[in-house]
């Protein structure tokens, strides 16, 4: 049953960024507000791992190994309409892989043949603030990729704030701002922000040419003739004659993603060493693992934990749940081969108890 319309919200930015914390993060705000909420993940790895930050209430839709914006485009529609006529929402939230890009994620959700149906709130992206500032040391298609998240965002979560000084952060305001004046800026660690405020309601006012105060988890300066958008979101801002950068998984970014199944524990340390010094370019990695490693570092050893990487931070988190997960390593990165990775890491990470 489909409701008269329903609010959809899409979560961008680049690997590592923070979008899966942020969703678990507004999931939980909306259940505890009553609100009936679906999620779309898309992953580029052939099993998820990002859904487990879901909560169970939440009904779910998983697209592997594929990024939304090219090769499962067509399944992105297909899987919303059925999520909007088998289930009666409040709202869907839409998590793309980290090289999808935005405008193509809105032609999918725009599809004639629900588009009555939905209210596209807003494209909220993620920038990872260090990389951001060091983001001409990427390729250029990444580059370009991430600059277009930014580009067609209307909120943007300049995230990981506490990896970066003062300065640096100033630096990071200004050149989004130059690419994108109208999107409504929030300074961020962990992705947390205030949801009302994300959603553009009970948002801050500032006097005509006189910015916001840039603080965590508040607006930052967007002056008179540029105000960021408030109302719904419901045809996107462009034309179907414009063009954008194209930025496809395997064809012009050359990202692949390697699955690994676990069978035994993973060295914690030596892990980490690897990430920091392999020949292959890994932009993320993510898994769910069983460890060894200086018992100072872990506080039980035997359980399994939710590993998480992304531009040189790994975070291992203990995960405990009723969902069962077998112990797996995913890989995204440039030009990846999957037997010369297993190989190393054969000799490199495993370790027997």
């Amino acid at each position: 049953m489909v409701k008269s319309t329903v609010d959809i919200y899409i979560l961008t930015g680049f690997l590592g960024s923070g979008k899966s914390t942020l969703l678990a993060h507004l999931l939980r705000h909306e259940l505890a507000q009553g609100r009936r909420i679906g999620v779309i993940m898309n992953e580029l790895g052939e099993v998820s791992i990002d859904s487990s930050f879901v909560p169970e209430e939440c009904p779910i839709r998983e697209l592997l190994n594929g990024c939304i914006c090219c090769s499962i485009q067509g399944e992105l529609a297909t899987q919303l309409h059925d999520m909007l006529h088998e289930q009666e929402l409040d709202g869907v939230y839409i998590e793309a892989t980290g090289v999808a890009h935005p405008m193509e994620i809105v032609d999918a959700v725009t599809n004639l043949a629900f588009a009555p149906l939905v209210n596209l709130r807003y494209i909220a992206t993620t920038v990872d603030s260090r990389q951001w500032l060091e983001r001409d040391r990427l390729k250029r298609p990444v580059r370009k990729l991430l600059e277009a998240q930014v580009t067609y965002a209307d909120v943007i979560l300049l995230n990981k704030a506490d990896r970066v000084s003062e300065e640096q952060q100033q630096d990071v305001i200004n050149s989004v701002e130059q690419l994108n004046a109208k999107a409504r800026l929030f300074i961020t660690t962990q992705a947390q922000i205030d949801p009302a405020e994300l959603a553009g309601e009970g948002q801050k006012g500032s006097e005509a040419g006189s910015p916001n105060e840039t603080t965590t988890g508040s607006t930052n300066g967007n002056t008179a003739g540029n105000e960021p958008r408030t109302e719904p979101r419901t045809t996107p801002s462009y034309t179907s004659s414009q063009t954008h950068t194209t930025a496809h998984v395997h064809d012009h970014l050359h990202l692949r993603s390697v699955t690994i199944p676990l069978n035994k524990p993973v060295d914690r340390d030596a892990l980490e060493s690897w990430l920091q010094t392999t020949p292959f370019t890994i932009h993320r990695a993510k898994g769910f693992l069983t460890l060894t490693g200086p018992a100072s570092n872990l506080e039980a050893p035997s359980q399994l934990y939710l590993f998480q990487y992304s531009y040189g931070q790994a975070s291992f988190t203990p995960y405990q749940t009723e969902k069962a997960y077998q112990p797996v390593l995913v890989l995204i990165g440039e030009d990846l081969h999957a037997s010369n990775i297993q190989e190393e890491l054969a000799s490199t990470i495993f370790t027997d108890r």
